[in-house]
């Protein structure tokens, strides 16, 4: 390996000038050192979503914010197969008119950190009062658009919108519930006779796991992450007309949003949101320069980094650990000075923050889930576009078993002889038995750790099973050969 050329067709790809475009410029939050403030983040979205903002962009922000809301309350319903408690909190007719925008806003108005005060019962069923402050609060008569010649009277809607915005803090003091008694307080001492209340929870964080204590019975909180807000608000907002002012803060925000960003008493990934198109930059800038970036890694932390590219599926190195050695020997100062120079990018390769040269291995299998591309990776099947191999194999699996015939056995029959796929888990199972497939550890002593165990399958005659999880080329194109021949299924990268 030329190292010096190496170095050089890295820095000269274009994907390295387009990263380095987008990332490597200081925007007005680096500026401030607000990277990661939440007060910050809330003060931003509050100047968005207000119509009459110095953004010139109208009420358009919020429209695309609540349509995001609306659909996703309506995409949790249909993946759960469960009543939408949001629907049924606001009303169906609504949710409708939010996606499709057959409404006007008036008497709007939006603030941050407003203050509030309710009485609760606490878990031993005393009341106490509680004092809180919502992270963005906004209310606004909501006035559907009456058909032409309909003759039908429409009602209006008096909206509330909560949001807590969460960053890598979680929920303390039951805040949420909180809010939302707070708000049907509000509800009752303000509704006007001629209005319906309609009360909007959005809990944004960059985890959608992330568990408020609001969820019961009658009410839930659509759960949002910033890659949501990105692709359905943002990204789509910088095709609109808007004032100077507006298109600096919209793109600074953006770039924002995907630089790393280190704060001193936390060791965390903050790269919050990045776009799909941004995210294969950064696994064709990975691919491309594959030998470069495992000698930079093995220079900084040794024989571990190269055996977690191994083990993580990066079969396609095209060099071995002894050819590793020599060229760090010979090469050792130049390929960590690169380490160092481009940290910055290379985190965002990463998707890992604050790295230091001993913590590059905890990097690296992040490193490979981008390289891999199993999360970048769109496949078209069954009328649907499908991100990464392993929710496609949970989906051919999922269908393929809505045949009555189909069984764990002939599942076994079908890939377990399959080559390329017999030595699999070493002597383990493509698909397998729940409860099995709960025994077997991975190298993190984790149980099931191999399976999607997240996504259970159940076959006609009432057996759970899970489907493999890590798809390497060496696994997934045997497995796409039985789907193809066996199953007869027609799937498409898209």
């Amino acid at each position: 390996m030329d190292i010096f050329n190496k170095v050089k067709a890295f820095y000269n790809d274009i994907n390295f000038r387009k990263v380095h475009n987008i990332y490597g410029r200081t925007t007005v939050f680096n500026i401030l050192g607000v990277e990661r403030s939440e007060n910050r983040h809330s003060s931003f979205l509050k100047w968005l979503f207000d119509i009459k903002g110095s953004h010139d962009m109208g009420d358009e922000p919020l429209r695309k914010f609540l349509r995001l809301v609306a659909n996703g309350a309506s995409l949790y319903n249909k993946e759960n197969k469960i009543g939408s408690k949001f629907e049924m909190a606001i009303g169906s007719d609504v949710q409708n008119m939010l996606v499709v925008g057959s409404y006007t806003i008036d008497d709007f108005s939006i603030v941050t950190e407003q203050p509030i005060k309710v009485t609760v019962e606490d878990n031993k069923g005393k009341d106490t009062t509680v004092n809180g402050r919502i992270d963005v609060y906004a209310r606004f008569m909501l006035c559907p658009v009456k058909v032409k010649d309909s003759g039908d009277s429409v009602d209006k809607y008096w909206v509330q919108v909560v949001l807590e915005n969460k960053m890598y803090t979680t929920e303390h003091s039951d805040q949420t519930r909180s809010y939302y008694l707070w708000a049907e307080n509000e509800a009752k001492e303000h509704l006007k006779d001629d209005c319906k209340s309609v009360l909007i929870g959005v809990f944004l964080s960059p985890d959608k796991t992330e568990d408020c204590s609001a969820d019961t019975d009658n009410f839930e909180y659509v759960k949002i992450t910033y890659e949501d807000l990105l692709k359905d608000v943002l990204e789509p907002l910088q095709g609109s007309e808007m004032s100077n002012e507006g298109e600096m803060m919209l793109n600074d925000y953006i770039v924002n949003l995907g630089q790393p960003s280190k704060e001193d008493d936390k060791k965390m990934d903050t790269v919050m949101a990045t776009s799909l198109n941004n995210q294969r930059i950064l696994s064709d800038l990975y691919k491309s320069h594959r030998q470069l970036l495992v000698a930079a890694l093995y220079a900084s932390d040794g024989e571990e980094c190269y055996k977690k590219a191994i083990v993580a599926g990066d079969s396609e190195l095209g060099i071995t650990e002894g050819e590793i050695k020599s060229i760090v020997e010979e090469n050792r100062s130049t390929l960590t000075g690169f380490l160092d120079t481009n940290k910055k990018y290379l985190q965002l390769i990463f998707k890992y923050n604050g790295i230091t040269s001993n913590e590059y291995t905890k990097a690296w299998s992040v490193l490979l889930e981008l390289a891999t591309s199993h999360v970048l990776s769109v496949y078209r099947f069954d009328g649907k576009d499908i991100k990464g191999k392993s929710s496609l194999a949970n989906a051919i699996i999922r269908k393929y078993a809505e045949n009555p015939q189909v069984t764990l056995e002939s599942l076994h029959n079908m890939f377990d002889k399959t080559k390329g796929l017999e030595k699999l888990l070493r002597g383990g199972h493509v698909i397998d038995e729940y409860n099995i497939a709960k025994t077997i550890t991975d190298e993190k002593d984790n149980g099931g750790g191999n399976y999607n165990m997240k996504d259970v399958i159940r076959l006609t005659d009432g057996t759970d099973i899970v489907v493999w999880k890590y798809w390497p080329s060496r696994y997934f194109n045997p497995f796409m050969k039985v789907v193809k021949n066996e199953m007869k299924y027609d799937v498409r990268e898209s």
